[in-house]
Order: C-alpha cells, then sequence, then structure tokens
C-alpha cells in the first residue's frame, strides 16, 4: 500500500510540475505582436517568439538556408541594427570579426521578443515560394533518388543555385522541416526542377523522400 500510495504522490508531483511549467511556458513566451522593419523601408506586424528566420518566412521573405534553422551551416546571416543582446555561442563559429562589428547574426539563431530592425540584401526579395507536384521518382544508386517536381509556376534560376524543400510533419517529426539541394536539372527547363537526392541515415528530409 506505501509503495502504491508513494508512487501516486510522485505521479501527481510530476503532473503538477508538468502543468506549472507549460503555464509558465505560455506566460514567458507570449510577447505579443512585435515588429520587423526590414531595410528601413518594410514594416512587419509579426507574433513574437519564434525565430527570425522562420518569422521571416512566414512573410514570404526567405533567408538562404542549407540546414533549414538547425544551426549548422551559417548561411541564414542578417545584419541586425537594434540591439537584441550578445552574440550567442551557436553563432560565434559562423560569424567573423568584421561580420560581429557590423552586427551580423544567424537569424535561425535569434528569437523575434521584442521590435527590431534589420537589413538584408535587396536581392532575396526576389526568392518565392512554388507550388509543386512530384511527376516521378528513380532510383539512381542505392541511396540516391532523382525526384522531379512540376511547377505550377515556371521558375528562373541558373547552373549552381539550389532549391529548399520543405516536406510536412511525419511520425515523431513535429512541424514542417526544410533542407536545400542543388538543382540537377537544365536551367532552360522552365517548367519543373530536378533533384538528386541521397539518403542520409537518420536525416530528416531525406527519410521522408526516400521512404
Amino acid at each position: 500500500m506505501q509503495i502504491v500510495i508513494s508512487a501516486l504522490v510522485i505521479g501527481g508531483i510530476s503532473a503538477l510540475l508538468a502543468a506549472i511549467l507549460t503555464v509558465a511556458d505560455a506566460l514567458v513566451n507570449n510577447y505579443g505582436e512585435v515588429s520587423i522593419r526590414v531595410n528601413d523601408s518594410k514594416d512587419l506586424k509579426v507574433k513574437g517568439g519564434a525565430t527570425l528566420l522562420s518569422t521571416l518566412a512566414s512573410e514570404k521573405i526567405f533567408i538562404p538556408s542549407a540546414c533549414g534553422g538547425k544551426g549548422s551551416c551559417g548561411l541564414c546571416k542578417v545584419r541586425v541594427l537594434t540591439d537584441i543582446g550578445p552574440i550567442l555561442p551557436t553563432e560565434l563559429p559562423y560569424l567573423s570579426e568584421k561580420e560581429k562589428k557590423n552586427n551580423i547574426r544567424l537569424s535561425c539563431q535569434i528569437k523575434v521578443k521584442s521590435d527590431i530592425s534589420i537589413e538584408i540584401p535587396e536581392e532575396l526579395f526576389n526568392i518565392r515560394e512554388y507550388i509543386a507536384s512530384v511527376s516521378s521518382i528513380k532510383d539512381v544508386t542505392h541511396d540516391i533518388k532523382e525526384v522531379f517536381f512540376d511547377l505550377e509556376d515556371e521558375i528562373e534560376f541558373k547552373a549552381g543555385q539550389y532549391v529548399q524543400l520543405i516536406v510536412p510533419a511525419y511520425g515523431d517529426i513535429k512541424g514542417e522541416t526544410m533542407r536545400a539541394y542543388s538543382m540537377s536539372s537544365q536551367p532552360s527547363v522552365k517548367s519543373g526542377v530536378e533533384l538528386l537526392i541521397r539518403l542520409v541515415p537518420n536525416g530528416i528530409v531525406t527519410t521522408y523522400v526516400h521512404k
């Protein structure tokens, strides 16, 4: 009986702590509506709490990110003109001394908690999102698949450029995941995009494509 009571008490305390943490997280991370000023010309009203990278993407401003915002590629750099605190340890390996002095930050590592002003290259406004359907998947080798996407709208690109593929939540993966892949199709083909995707062990997007 004592063992059962102890187990019930511990379980009750754990449930109470979990509830407290959930409420505290909701209160602490409820930043409300904040403003992002881009290039001193464009103002965005957004919900605070998410990373700058994902927040901008929700507004159809796509900052390059080969790792999908995991902080392992160092591509999603923006210049931050407002004080948002010190550079994070996760950013340091990807920033030069000059970039640090110029307030360059990784947009995937900083959260939008209050009004913020940033600068990004104007050409990033030309990056757009495409809706596509998979028209073919072929095995090139045992671990490489050739995937061709038919696009609803024509695309213009140069050899060497890449697209970011977004896959939905599946299995134990919660939320959308994005990864970058170089296009293997010819730039003259404007109606679709071909990607060669190698299966990476435990890779979220490659596993989705292959399995």
